[in-house]
């Protein structure tokens, strides 16, 4: 493809997908970087963030991507991918002022929505609460959805809502770990520790690997010795 059509990018997005798929990454960057000299896209610099995140060169990749955004910031996919990544390094400011853009040129996106309710009550900002209730009247019976909404409001001192929705997305959702343990946290701040500590004890057996886990097994001893 590369000797049959030059000017093209897609036979460097083969080559590069192929280097990818066989851990070559330096020869992936290179590949994917032919092709946006090529045909400048955001899309061939996400496939650059990608080979970034492989290496633990995220922010490097996330800086092509802002650069790209700068001149072109009607680039939704790429704006997408960027505010995602930057929720990943838990970049949540930056991840909003992203999501607020996206909002406002998508608006009642369901995935924006809720990424942008987390990010804001990631970055202690009261507007998170208004954007999760919207999202959940758009899918009341999304478990991600209603994890969001539950967590924010067992945080913020509504444990009845919050833990009646978090029950119902682990309910739809019982391999998501992450909902397991907004619920045994909320049931820990409501005060109900039995409940709690046996929630904790059956998502700790079921040894998934999980973000708040260490949390999770330090709250488990703490609530075992008492």
């Amino acid at each position: 493809m590369q000797q049959q059509k030059p000017g093209s990018p897609a036979g460097f997005i083969l080559e590069g997908d192929a280097a990818f798929a066989r851990k070559d990454y330096s020869a992936a960057l290179a590949a994917f970087e032919r092709a946006q000299k090529l045909a400048p896209s955001g899309a061939w610099l996400i496939r650059q963030l990608q080979v970034f995140n492989a290496t633990q060169r995220t922010e490097e990749g996330e800086k092509r991507l802002a650069s790209w955004l700068a001149s072109h910031p009607q680039d939704a996919n790429t704006r997408a991918a960027l505010a995602e990544s930057l929720i990943k390094r838990k970049q949540h400011q930056a991840a909003v002022e992203h999501y607020l853009i996206l909002n406002k040129s998508n608006p009642n996106n369901l995935l924006v929505l809720n990424n942008l309710a987390w990010s804001l009550f990631e970055s202690k900002d009261s507007r998170a609460l208004a954007f999760a209730e919207q999202a959940l009247k758009l899918k009341p019976d999304n478990p991600a959805v209603m994890d969001t909404l539950g967590w924010i409001l067992v945080r913020q001192g509504q444990p009845e809502r919050g833990l009646k929705l978090l029950q119902q997305a682990l309910s739809k959702a019982p391999d998501a770990a992450e909902i397991h343990w907004h619920l045994a946290y909320g049931l820990y701040l409501a005060g109900d520790t039995m409940r709690a500590r046996q929630e904790l004890k059956t998502l700790l057996d079921r040894e998934i690997v999980f973000p708040a886990q260490a949390q999770a097994r330090q709250l488990y001893q703490q609530l075992s010795s008492r």
